[in-house]
């Protein structure tokens, strides 16, 4: 991906990721974009946790990252030690 196009400059502008630039086997150039701070990430889980183990109320955001986990079978992912009986229930409900 070339990060500097599209949607990959906005989230560099943000803040919401740096840009690293190395040489693999010292030869090739490579460019890489994690996450500059983990706290966006960890907001959105906890969010999720709420909402679908715990039974809190979504926003419409919420509401609409979690169902299309589940469309897309990625619940299994997100709650990997949660009881699959307890997340395909609730992410229907």
């Amino acid at each position: 991906m070339r990060c500097r196009e599209g949607s990959g400059k906005g989230l560099l502008d943000k803040g919401l990721v740096r840009e690293e630039k190395k040489k693999a086997l010292g030869l090739f150039p490579v460019r890489r974009y994690p996450e500059a701070d983990g706290s966006v990430e960890a907001a959105v889980r906890w969010q999720l946790d709420a909402v679908v183990l715990h039974g809190e109320i979504p926003d419409e955001r919420t509401a609409s990252l979690a169902a299309l986990l589940h469309g897309a079978k990625l619940h299994r992912l997100v709650f990997p030690d949660a009881g699959m009986g307890t997340v395909e229930t609730s992410m229907v409900a």
